[in-house]
């Protein structure tokens, strides 16, 4: 059981999930404040999200009104982590849109409270990025970036003024049979 406090805040879920979430959380975090409200849509208004250290949304089903909600409140909050559930045939769709860590969007399904839970532990652990006036920092940028160019399908080499090779992704590095510890 994790010993640190978080608040939570619950919205879009019917009664029956909410109960699930909060029996989850439960039994891994000991100092819970959770909240919940039923639309995105309704609550955008009226509550602080900067008062909570989690949003959970549920966008299964959801309209565009809700999608473009949830980017707003996205851009407008900082220090606090957004994580959603969806159903898998909109994954790809609402990733697209939110542009969210890997981690932080969960599949609907029979797991989905475990998951969300999992995805707030993955969320405690996982280092911070450093921000200078509100800026990402270079470290951050570059692992991302290399995450984008590895999960292209065609072949990308970066190499310098001096013909040293700083980057391959993994088609390419498979493609001509290259050692990964070669690449700066």
């Amino acid at each position: 059981m994790v010993s640190k406090k978080i608040n939570v805040l619950a919205i879009g879920f019917n009664y029956q999930e909410i109960n699930r979430i909060q029996d989850e959380l439960g039994k891994e975090f000991s100092h819970v404040h959770f909240d919940f409200a039923i639309s995105i849509r309704d609550s955008w208004y009226r509550l602080k999200f900067q008062d909570y250290d989690y949003l959970l949304f549920d966008l299964s089903d959801s309209d565009l009104d809700s999608i473009i909600a949830t980017q707003e409140i996205i851009r407008s909050v900082e220090n606090v982590t957004v994580i959603v559930t969806v159903f898998a045939d909109e994954m790809q769709t609402i990733s697209n849109a939110l542009n969210l860590h890997k981690s932080c969007i969960t599949l609907k399904d029979d797991d989905f409270a475990t998951n969300l839970v999992e995805a707030i532990r993955t969320d405690i652990v996982r280092p911070k990025s450093i921000s200078v006036e509100g800026k990402t920092s270079d470290q951050e940028i570059r692992i991302s970036a290399k995450e984008i160019l590895n999960a292209i399908s065609d072949r990308i080499l970066v190499v310098d003024s001096d013909y040293t090779v700083r980057f391959a992704n993994k088609v390419m590095v498979k493609a001509i049979a290259m050692e990964q510890s070669t690449i700066i």
